[in-house]
């Protein structure tokens, strides 16, 4: 214990305090949304020039390619996310020489894994493209070269995301969405570019691939210098490999079942229904999602935070805080995807086609109020992450992954487009045991159930309500149609304010309803802070 504070004056990149929890997730909050606002804004401008520029069959082709991509991220056994866990608590801990055995092992195991991963895709892709998936014979060879040029990006991006989630683990979130929007639109721009000049979907993927490896070689660059007296040269050390890979395995688990979750209906689409269909499914997921995503980076900034607090043994304030980021998150989400789901129409008529939002409407609305009740857990997963108990989560997803396969192979056949929603809303089932599990088992030390169940039902129940008593008033007409762009911004941002603010207002009533109160003005006066201090930058 006495080497300590000489060992910590060695680490240039270890702060000698920790700022104030809510100041940090306050900061971090900030950029996510920042990096969020960001990909919005791309995904709204990009996805509507992709399905002209490809056309509904081919845009629906890439979208089942990238779902046959998704579940290769099992090959990383987890990792990424045990390399963040591992180097956040050894920043807190003090010890660089740990950090440097964690970063260099991992990247030694995600290079070997990433040169695995593509000649596995590689051999897999004839089959995939002629035997598995209904892929027209005219399109089954351009399916297959697409393949393996999505073998190449599995490899770059299994290198690149070693370096993200060293910047992730030393948390610094404004290099890590920024650095994230701007390697998004670099790929995608690099996809619609060769579009545009009239190349095709092999084009497109080969554009993206280098596009890729241009990203990679920037966030090496960004990692060496955030640890510059670090060696980033692969090598595995057995100690570390034994940790992450210990923790990695049931992460892989974990990412399983989110395949299973978040993958299941587009493969069952493929099988049972024409390619349009993916790409149908595909859009109104990602309405659902984009939103959801706001949950995610703010659950994913609590994760090396927890981390860090638990290598200093602050096991308390690590659940405190991911409670209280847990009400703000919830309540943000259900605000934003009530207007989503009631002006679900509108947005697909104006964002893509009249016909588009037919196809597509009524599972668009279905996905976005599972996504509401879903954001219950979004925090709760990474506080699990972060103190190690990955079993949890394993547990969780493949639960998850099982009823939402199950449930669509159930709706599919009967309700077709719409059924592939119902079967991935019956997966907040299993979110809620897991809500009641993490109170039973580990929060009840610290918070009574009232207060603990008020800060996640609450929201998500009174924006269910909320989200029933729109559509009813859209539904008699008291509700216009957005005719433009400029009124469909007033209709749904005048929803999501008076959403927000009843939510707000509702739990002044609730169990621990004051204490959120204080947490909410002293994150909103934190976020304030970070504006003017980017304000005074550019200025």
């Amino acid at each position: 214990m006495t080497t300590a504070p000489a060992v910590k004056e060695k680490i240039p990149f270890i702060k000698s305090s920790i700022p104030s929890s809510i100041s940090l997730l306050a900061g971090n909050s900030f950029w996510s949304l920042i990096g969020w606002c960001g990909a919005v804004i791309l995904s709204f401008v990009i996805v509507p020039i992709q399905i002209r520029l490809l056309g509904e069959a081919h845009y629906g082709l890439m979208a089942l390619l990238s779902s046959i991509i998704a579940p290769m991220i099992l090959f990383d056994v987890g990792m990424g996310e045990a390399t963040v866990k591992y180097v956040a608590e050894s920043i807190g801990a003090g010890d660089s020489l740990r950090v440097e055995k964690f970063i260099r092992s991992t990247l030694a195991f995600n290079t070997f894994v990433g040169i695995l991963g593509a000649m596995t895709i590689v051999l897999l892709a004839d089959v995939l493209a002629r035997r598995v998936f209904n892929v027209p014979p005219e399109s089954q060879l351009m399916a297959r070269q697409c393949l393996y040029w999505m073998a190449a990006t599995w490899l770059i991006n299994q290198i690149r995301q070693t370096f993200i989630g060293v910047v992730t683990a030393r948390q610094r979130y404004d290099l890590v969405n920024i650095g994230n929007l701007l390697t998004q639109a670099l790929i995608a721009l690099a996809g619609v570019g060769v579009l545009a000049l009239g190349g095709g979907l092999l084009e497109f993927t080969q554009a993206q691939a280098i596009a890729g490896l241009l990203a990679g070689l920037v966030w090496l660059i960004t990692a060496r210098r955030l640890f510059p007296s670090l060696r980033f040269s692969p090598k595995i050390n057995k100690e570390a490999f034994r940790r992450t890979f210990g923790f990695g395995i049931w992460q892989m688990l974990n990412n399983m079942g989110g395949i299973l979750a978040g993958q299941s209906q587009r493969w069952l689409l493929g099988v049972l229904l024409p390619l349009a269909a993916v790409g149908f499914y595909n859009v109104a997921f990602q309405i659902s999602i984009t939103i959801y995503i706001i949950a995610y980076r703010i659950g994913q900034v609590v994760f090396p935070a927890v981390s860090q607090l638990q290598g200093q043994g602050q096991d308390e304030r690590a659940a405190q805080l991911s409670m209280q980021a847990s009400w703000m998150v919830v309540t943000l989400i259900v605000a934003i995807l009530v207007p989503m789901a009631v002006f679900a129409e509108d947005v697909l008529t104006l964002w893509i086609s009249p016909y588009f939002a037919t196809q597509t409407v009524v599972v668009t609305k279905i996905l976005c109020l599972a996504s509401a009740v879903g954001a219950m857990l979004a925090v709760p997963n990474f506080y699990l992450l972060g103190t190690g108990r990955v079993r949890w989560l394993a547990g969780l997803s493949f639960s998850q992954g099982i009823i939402s396969l199950a449930g669509a192979a159930l709706f599919i056949p009967l309700l077709g487009l719409t059924g592939a929603g119902w079967g991935y809303s019956l997966q907040t089932l299993a979110q809620l045991t897991m809500l009641w599990m993490i109170w039973s088992r580990i929060f009840k030390r610290w918070m009574s159930a009232k207060v603990y169940f008020a800060a996640f039902l609450g929201p998500a129940i009174l924006g269910l309500l909320l989200a029933g008593s729109f559509m009813y008033l859209r539904e008699i007409r008291l509700l216009p149609i957005a005719a433009n762009w400029m009124w469909l911004a007033v209709e749904t941002g005048a929803c999501a304010l008076f959403s927000l603010l009843l939510l707000i207002s509702f739990d002044i009533i609730m169990p621990g309803g004051r204490e959120r109160r204080v947490l909410l003005r002293r994150f909103y006066s934190s976020i304030c802070l970070r504006v003017l201090k980017l304000k005074e930058r550019f200025s």
